[in-house]
C-alpha cells in the first residue's frame, strides 16, 4: 500500500519503546500517588503524608539505568522534582498546605505520564478542578473515572472533570513476546 500510494515510512514517527521493567517499577510510584490523592479527597492529612512517604520509598526502587537518552533525562528531572514536593508534602502541617504540595506533585506525575504512559492496569485519567486555589485551577491523576477532588475533599468531592485518558506505553524488554519484539511495522 505504501509503495502504491508513494508513502514513505519513517520509524522516527513511532513512539519510542520504553523498557517494560522500568514501567513496572513506576507502578508503585503511581499507586502511592493514588493513595495520596484519595487521602486528600477524604481530608485525611495523616494518611496523605504516609502515602507520600510510600511514594518516596517507591521512587528509590526505580532503576533509571533501564532508560536512556531523553527518557533517562526526563526521569532524572522528574525524580528530583518529586523528591522536593514529597518532602514539602511530608512537612505539611495542614490539609491546605498538603494540597498545595499535592498540586505540584500532580503536575510532575502528569509529566511522567505524558512521557512514559500509564504503568497501571486499566485507564489513567487526568482531571482538573478549575476552582482550586482561588480559580487558578489544578490537575490531578486518578485510576478511576469518578471524580474524587483532592483539593476540596469532602466539601466539593465531585468538583472537576476528566481532561485526558492516558494509555499504556509501548514497551520493550523481557516481558514482551518475541514475535512482537521482532515484528516489522511496515
Amino acid at each position: 500500500l505504501q509503495t502504491k500510494l508513494m508513502l514513505s515510512h519513517d520509524d522516527t514517527q513511532l513512539p519510542p519503546a520504553v523498557d517494560a521493567g522500568f514501567i513496572d517499577q513506576l507502578r508503585p510510584v503511581y499507586l502511592a500517588y493514588f493513595t495520596t490523592q484519595q487521602a486528600l479527597a477524604n481530608d485525611d492529612l495523616a494518611a496523605a503524608k504516609l502515602a507520600a512517604e510510600g511514594a518516596a520509598d517507591a521512587m528509590e526502587g526505580v532503576d533509571m539505568t533501564l532508560v536512556s537518552g531523553d527518557d533517562h533525562m526526563g526521569w532524572m528531572r522528574s525524580a528530583e522534582s518529586l523528591a522536593l514536593v514529597l518532602d514539602d508534602l511530608n512537612k505539611a502541617e495542614t490539609v491546605e498546605a498538603a494540597r498545595q504540595a499535592f498540586a505540584l506533585y500532580s503536575e510532575e506525575m502528569a509529566t511522567l505520564a505524558a512521557q512514559f504512559g500509564s504503568p497501571i492496569d486499566g485507564s489513567l485519567y487526568q482531571l482538573k478542578c478549575s476552582m482550586a486555589f482561588g480559580g487558578r485551577g489544578a490537575i490531578w491523576l486518578q485510576d478511576q473515572q469518578d471524580v474524587k477532588n483532592p483539593y476540596y475533599g469532602q466539601a466539593m468531592l465531585q468538583c472537576g472533570e476528566v481532561q485526558d485518558i492516558i494509555a499504556a506505553p509501548v514497551t520493550e524488554g523481557p516481558d514482551m513476546p518475541a514475535d512482537e519484539e521482532d515484528q516489522d511495522h511496515d
